[in-house]
């Protein structure tokens, strides 16, 4: 079963399970902030899932790059499956909701790892009248491809072209909603990626 954490704020956390969604008791955030060549879509606020419950996704002010608070996932498995998580910024409503991405150029944010560092695989999903079908889900990039020193633990800037997100037929790149993480671990692992200023920019 996922876990849904939903963030009100910088520290302020709420967890539920996934049944929450069915009831449509999640509310929505005004995560998203625009101008003419720049789509900010982390400020805090949104809701996330992970799988299986050993991990987490939640705001944290600890260890920030520029702003109040970070997007950190974290994971602790013994291995053998697959870890991931969600971040959505409008707090899973459906519907046509997001961004508009069909004009900008590259996916941007600022990254640090820590722990034991395995590679990370990001994918973005549209928004829809039906949750998580398949069609929404854009092709997977490795994030080391675009930040080769990421396990320095260090703060760097990535720059993802969008092209490199092949997108099915069914995706819909005027309402973007979420930020999708997730690794193969085939050992033991422990540690973190944080994320922070995460944008659409043309």
């Amino acid at each position: 079963m996922k876990t849904i954490a939903l963030a009100c704020g910088p520290g302020i956390m709420v967890m539920a399970i996934a049944l929450m969604l069915a009831f449509g008791s999640l509310p929505v955030h005004g995560a998203v902030t625009a101008s003419s060549n720049r789509i900010v879509v982390w400020d805090g606020t949104g809701a996330g899932w992970t799988n299986p419950s050993t991990s987490a996704i939640q705001a944290e002010s600890t260890d920030v790059h520029n702003s109040t608070s970070a997007l950190e996932f974290k994971y602790n498995d013994d291995g053998g499956r697959w870890l991931g998580a969600g971040w959505n910024w409008l707090g899973f409503k459906k519907g046509a909701y997001g961004v508009d991405i069909s004009q900008s150029t590259f996916l941007t944010f600022w990254v640090k790892s820590t722990g034991t560092a395995t590679d990370l695989q990001i994918n973005l999903l549209c928004n829809g009248t039906v949750a998580d079908t398949p069609e929404h889900h854009t092709d997977k990039v490795h994030l080391s491809a675009y930040c080769p020193k990421l396990s320095d633990g260090t703060w760097h800037l990535v720059r993802i072209p969008l092209t490199a997100f092949a997108q099915p037929q069914g995706f819909d790149a005027k309402h973007v909603c979420e930020i999708q993480l997730g690794l193969m671990a085939d050992h033991m692992v422990a540690g973190s990626y944080v994320f922070d200023d995460i944008a659409f920019e043309r």
